[in-house]
């Protein structure tokens, strides 16, 4: 590999993996969680983790969790320093994080006018 006329050296360890998980004796709950947990790590940038945290009901508590951590409100974390605090960003407890609007209207799409119009029984989804 070259990156500007310069050679680079990468060595990369992999530790032995699992060929298998056992996830007998999980309840219910547990085993949503595992799988959640596998997706997240699998299918990281596959654009897929949208969907998946709107179908699984989790969109609105993972962005907020997600804007502690941003924000410097979780103890475990460091707030992130801000680039722009100059311009007033993340001054005066102003979150660093766009999630002041998230909410349920973010958990579904709108239904097109069309389809309304066509199926007088459908309703739109909330926020729209």
């Amino acid at each position: 590999f070259k990156y500007v006329g310069t050679a680079a050296q990468v060595t990369v360890y992999l530790s032995p993996s699992k060929t298998s998980v056992d996830l007998s004796g999980l309840s219910q709950a547990d085993f949503r969680t595992a799988v959640q947990m596998e997706r997240y790590h699998e299918l990281a940038f596959e654009g897929l983790r949208l969907p998946d945290l709107r179908r699984w009901g989790l969109l609105i508590p993972t962005i907020r969790s997600l804007a502690k951590d941003i924000n410097g409100n979780n103890p475990t974390y460091p707030q992130i320093p801000s680039v722009v605090s100059e311009l007033g960003v993340g001054a005066d407890n102003v979150p660093l994080a766009p999630t002041q609007n998230i909410g349920v209207k973010d958990m579904y799409w709108p239904i097109p006018l069309y389809d309304l119009s066509l199926n007088g029984l459908l309703t739109q989804n909330p926020g729209y």
